[in-house]
């Protein structure tokens, strides 16, 4: 285990002009290949020990040094494994040799066929093969309760009712008796077969048929959603928009209304401030469509969790994909409220969405469905018309295992930045965490999957510290701080060393962004906890100069770490060439933005008034106030100053404290 010292100033090391001799290293594909050649075996009589205990399909392996499918995938020391040792100590073959060759070129021809395919599920494979890897490599924590990448075998099967659910009192009850002798609140959560629901195709109004939007409107604003915004929801690729307005109609309006909210999330943006009828146009626009949203999703909340069988069942998964939208782009619409609003006696004078409530309600409401089997179903009659359908495709489609899943996900991680963020407790404990992992194993998982899972775990990373460094008692030692902290810098390195390849690919990854995002925070909370410790009643948390307590708490070390993580995060937003690509990214990912430049700005006036310039590199410092006046540019030119926009209260901001510093 490194010392603290060890572990922040070797990082600190870069931002002093020395270069950081941290190697990269490079993920090998040996596993994948395994994984795709054992999925190819036919099944045999044979199974391994671990495979015949759980009475489950076992796939003995082609190569018996490596153990069968399931036990790779899940880490488990397979009995079709023999000893590594022994078997290197004999000459191969030259029959094997050849058959090695043979195997090969099978995969590249493989590969010239369907290379684009190849391309995204390999992706897929070497994140699933770097975070079994950390199964293996991630040092135990003060507190692992929450270690995502536990060898605990998950329960991926989200179709039929779990086996909890089935074992549990009120199924047993609800199964022995007759309905006359059962509870209703038992029979509506367990959901027993039922009379068809009389009043299922009876539509719900919806902002079209209320004449809010125009139907031309809603295809064009729904057009634009596909394309910025798309990737949190998976719709179908093979209908149009037009058909896909008449599906979510069905399904749920408020998935439409929330959908058309999002995209017009700049509509103020590029009129002029002289024409004011154009502006209340607008604003009476979105005001009505806000209106709506707050409506449809009261009615929602309500019809889940007051009034469960006032509704028909249609629409549950794309309810949990409205909630990931709203959880995702909640600071935005809360904004877009405040521009919006004219009148101040508006019934959205206050509205305000809070994502860590709607990611919570989301994944709530997501595992209680799908440990009922209510969520989906693996095989259904009349499958296009089925409630259990994702917007009426076939079921039985891999692409609707994974639509569902990639929802599970991405409310996880939006759940746990928001914690992070907010400093409140994650609802999910380690087997629903766990879940995330589910997408990997899927054949049509692509490279976005497994960033998703890798950012949510080194999320998990920060989560479990703040949890345990602020749960520590104010009598702890010293030592027993610091042992926190360096378990915390350990797991990080770990992270970093299996998913590094991620940091130097072509393409945008902001799993960067969401690392360094990480390391500041386990910085600042290890200080906090250390000065709250040393001077507790100099502390105010609701004081202005916080972040100061905070610093005075760090050594050198820290402040410089702080500096070049924070450098790293800034320097990201110069990657990002398409302003338009930059005004729709993520509400955490324009706050990480936002938060980092916070901290450097306030670090550079705390060695300023304490006298300790030295400590930093001049030309490393103006290199570093260059990055922030090129994120307040950037802030500018995508919310053209729109009063009251919070991209605007994040540019004001900005440019008020960097004004302390020139």
């Amino acid at each position: 285990m490194r010392a603290i010292g060890d572990a922040v100033s070797a990082a600190s090391k870069t931002y002093n002009g020395v270069e950081n001799p941290r190697k990269r290293t490079k993920t090998s594909s040996s596993s994948s290949m395994n994984h795709r050649t054992a999925a190819q075996a036919t099944r045999t009589n044979r199974a391994c020990d671990d495979c015949r205990k759980q009475k489950t399909r076992c796939l003995p392996p082609t190569n018996e040094s490596a153990g069968c499918s399931r036990c790779q995938f899940l880490n488990l020391k397979c009995s079709f494994q023999k000893d590594n040792h022994s078997e290197s100590k004999t000459p191969i073959a030259q029959s094997d040799r050849i058959e090695s060759i043979y195997r090969g070129v099978n995969e590249i021809v493989s590969l010239l066929k369907n290379q684009v395919n190849y391309r995204l599920n390999d992706d897929a494979r070497l994140l699933l093969d770097a975070s079994s890897t950390m199964k293996q490599a991630s040092p135990q924590t003060v507190e692992p309760e929450l270690d995502i990448m536990s060898t605990a075998e998950p329960t991926y099967d989200f179709h039929h009712p779990s086996k909890s659910c089935q074992s549990s009192p009120f199924s047993i009850v609800c199964n022995s008796l007759p309905e006359n002798g059962v509870p209703n609140s038992i029979l509506h959560l367990v959901n027993r077969p039922q009379a068809p629901f009389r009043n299922r195709n009876v539509p719900k109004p919806d902002v079209i048929s209320l004449g809010i939007l125009e139907e031309t409107e809603a295809v064009e604003l729904l057009d634009d959603f596909k394309q910025n915004y798309g990737r949190w929801v998976s719709f179908p690729s093979n209908i149009t928009t037009e058909e896909l307005i008449e599906r979510i109609r069905q399904k749920s309006p408020l998935l439409l209304t929330t959908c058309c909210c999002v995209t017009l999330r700049y509509s103020l943006t590029h009129v002029a401030q002289d024409d004011y009828e154009l502006q209340h146009t607008i604003k009476r626009r979105n005001q009505d469509l806000l209106s709506q949203l707050a409506k449809e999703l009261e009615a929602a909340l309500l019809g889940y969790f007051v009034f469960p069988h006032n509704s028909s069942p249609v629409g549950d998964v794309e309810f949990l994909q409205a909630v990931a939208v709203l959880s995702i782009y909640s600071l935005s619409l809360t904004s877009l409220a405040g521009i919006s609003v004219e009148d101040k006696e508006s019934s959205l004078t206050n509205f305000s969405l809070d994502p860590w409530y709607l990611s919570s309600v989301g994944l709530n409401t997501f595992l209680s469905k799908s440990a009922f089997g209510q969520l989906v179903q693996h095989k259904v009659i009349d499958a296009a018309t089925s409630p259990f359908t994702v917007l009426f495709q076939e079921l039985d489609d891999e692409e609707q295992t994974l639509t569902v899943l990639r929802i599970y996900n991405h409310l996880t991680i939006v759940h746990l930045i928001q914690c992070v963020f907010s400093g409140r407790m994650c609802v999910l404990d380690e087997v629903r965490l766990n879940y995330c992992t589910a997408t990997l194993s899927l054949a049509k998982s692509t490279n976005f999957d497994g960033r998703v899972v890798s950012e949510i775990e080194v999320l998990l990373i920060a989560y479990n510290y703040i949890q345990v460094a602020t749960g520590i008692n104010d009598r702890a030692t010293p030592r027993e701080r610091e042992t926190a902290f360096s378990s915390a810098m350990e797991e990080m390195k770990q992270w970093y060393d299996q998913w590094e390849y991620l940091f130097s690919q072509p393409t945008v990854q902001f799993v960067v962004l969401c690392y360094e995002f990480c390391f500041i925070m386990i910085i600042l909370v290890f200080n906090y906890q250390k000065g709250l410790c040393e001077d507790v009643p100099a502390f105010d948390v609701y004081s202005e100069h916080s972040l100061s307590t905070i610093l005075r708490s760090c050594t050198k070390e820290n402040l410089l770490s702080l500096l070049e993580h924070g450098n790293h995060l800034l320097s990201f937003e110069k990657m990002i060439d398409n302003d338009s690509y930059f005004a729709c990214l993520s509400d955490q990912i324009h706050f990480c933005f936002y938060f980092g430049a916070i901290v450097i700005m306030k670090t550079f006036l705390y060695l300023q008034n304490n006298h300790q310039e030295k400590i930093i590199d001049a030309g490393k410092r103006k290199e570093t106030l260059r990055l922030i006046q090129s994120l307040i540019d950037r802030l500018t030119r995508v919310s053209q100053g729109m009063k009251n926009d919070i991209l605007t209260k994040y540019r004001d901001g900005l440019s008020d404290m960097l004004k302390l510093l020139a």
